[in-house]
């Protein structure tokens, strides 16, 4: 998505603008917030639908048994890698 900033880069430069170009720079300045939530919120999507998926991986491969398998130190590595990477939310 690519938003149109002419106006917006014009008033934060220090041009003159008209009425019409200031009230334009508004708009394409509140679309940019609007586009910066979007990508949050894809971002928080992501980071949510990947712990998730590992630590679905951690049960998996953690049988009820005492004994512990290159598969369950594994999956829980990359769970804890990736905590330690984005962090907890």
């Amino acid at each position: 998505m690519k938003i149109e900033i002419e106006n917006l880069k014009a008033q934060m430069q220090g041009f003159d603008l008209n009425i019409y170009q200031r009230a334009d720079a508004l708009i394409e300045f509140n679309k940019l917030l609007d586009y910066v939530k979007e990508l949050e919120q894809l971002a928080a999507n992501d980071y949510w639908e990947t712990r998730c998926k590992l630590m679905e991986q951690v049960e998996e491969n953690n049988p009820c048994d005492p004994d512990i398998t290159n598969e369950q130190i594994e999956a829980w590595n990359k769970y804890h890698n990736f905590m330690k990477e984005r962090g907890q939310r």
